[in-house]
């Protein structure tokens, strides 16, 4: 006998979709970390894994996914509010690794880069490392005419369309 509704809903699905191949599980916005845990446990042999939503903001919560062996790990794609450290990177066991994240700076992808150089995750095939800096910051790097300008107000922007 099941437990609890989740529990139950999750067997459902197994049931209905036994036949087939589970190559990947996306988890977003309407899964929390108990929906995750449970999916994983139904669905064990799968080979990529897509976490994104506010219930994944902290890897800490979710390192045991992270240490899976799969074919690729996608970390933030949809929002880049993802808390991720090197340590947490440095977790990951996949051949494929996707990250976006705000909070990855160059130095912890240098560091990560150094490690891998020396063997640290020889499963580690391609990385790709997405990180978005606020308007501000990246007119201050790019200088030019930018740099003196202020942000346009949201109503200015709106009169421009």
């Amino acid at each position: 006998m099941v437990g609890t509704i989740s529990e139950w809903c999750m067997k459902s699905i197994k049931d209905t979709v036994k036949r087939f191949k589970v190559d990947g599980l996306i988890f977003t916005h309407d899964c929390g970390m108990e929906c995750a845990h449970l999916a994983l446990k139904n669905f064990p042999e799968y080979g990529a894994l897509l976490i994104d939503g506010p219930a994944f903001r902290n890897p800490v919560e979710y390192q045991d996914m992270l240490i899976q062996n799969m074919e690729s790990l996608t970390i933030g794609i949809f929002h880049d509010d993802s808390k991720i450290s090197l340590d947490e990177i440095f977790l990951t066991n996949s051949k494929l690794i996707e990250i976006d994240s705000r909070h990855i700076t160059d130095k912890m992808i240098n560091r990560y880069l150094k490690h891998w150089i020396q063997g640290s995750n020889p499963r580690m095939e391609n990385i790709r490392i997405v990180g978005s800096v606020p308007k501000s910051e990246a007119h201050k790097k790019i200088g030019g005419p930018w740099q003196n300008r202020r942000p346009m107000a949201e109503s200015e922007a709106r009169n421009l369309s």
